[in-house]
């Protein structure tokens, strides 16, 4: 891929895939590749790009403004991004950029399928003059993945991620419940998004993640990125953990 002019790189996928962490080894790997990089998790707060995240009930969106409401904040948002963007040098590495944030936020309310395909696409040329790229952590085995994240993270994650959820429109709406519902809803979303992607021409490296050769999908996103691996430094190794978190909310 190796584009000199790429200023964002979307690392996407549904919770529990490993975005997060593969976007901070992302945007640290640019910087020692001496790349004004950032790389930007989807719980930072203030979040660049994400309008729900300014709302009251930012879990629930959908008390606090409406489908249309939301489309337009978040359009805004990104067209004062792209704005700050073209006056500056930084690629930025955004995890879940496209498909999280205020896009399953709109799906969470029951957003129809052709307008959140069609705000995509809205966003999508809201960001053309940056050159973005996409690289989608997508399981073969996606109930299989969500089990296992569902028993690394325990019972009080899932108590968490569902509880919430039962509560919105499309839960309702669909008649899903429990955590059989929230795969189903993952089952849907994943859908959805691979539809989306597959109307869109945005460059993009789709790498199935079943086999957790973490070691490899780094390596296969830098070589696709056409960014040297420097590995670690004993002192980094202990921490980046700390460095990480203060990133996250500067």
């Amino acid at each position: 891929m190796n584009n000199p002019g790429t200023r964002l790189i979307f690392i996407e996928g549904i919770v529990g895939s490993g975005k997060s962490t593969l976007t901070r080894f992302l945007a640290r790997q640019a910087s020692r590749n001496h790349i004004l990089a950032r790389g930007v998790v989807e719980h930072a707060r203030p979040h660049p790009i994400h309008a729900y995240r300014s709302l009251p009930h930012w879990q629930q969106p959908w008390l606090d403004i409406s489908i249309n409401g939301l489309i337009e904040a978040s359009l805004g948002k990104w067209r004062q991004f792209v704005g700050q963007m073209e006056r500056g040098e930084t690629v930025y590495y955004l995890d879940g950029g496209l498909f999280q944030g205020d896009f399953i936020s709109l799906f969470l309310m029951d957003c129809s399928a052709q307008a959140l395909l069609d705000y995509y696409q809205y966003v999508l040329e809201t960001i053309h003059s940056l050159h973005s790229v996409a690289i989608v952590l997508d399981p073969e085995d996606l109930t299989g993945m969500l089990q296992q994240v569902c028993t690394q993270r325990g019972a009080s994650w899932i108590h968490y991620q569902v509880n919430w959820r039962m509560l919105s429109p499309y839960f309702q709406s669909h008649k899903l419940a429990g955590l059989d519902g929230w795969v189903q809803m993952y089952a849907n979303f994943r859908e959805l998004t691979a539809q989306a992607l597959g109307q869109s021409t945005i460059p993009r490296l789709s790498i199935e993640t079943g086999a957790g050769d973490w070691n490899g999908f780094r390596q296969q996103s830098l070589d696709w990125l056409g960014l040297r691996c420097i590995p670690d430094t004993p002192v980094q190794t202990r921490l980046l953990p700390l460095f990480d978190r203060i990133r996250d909310i500067l």
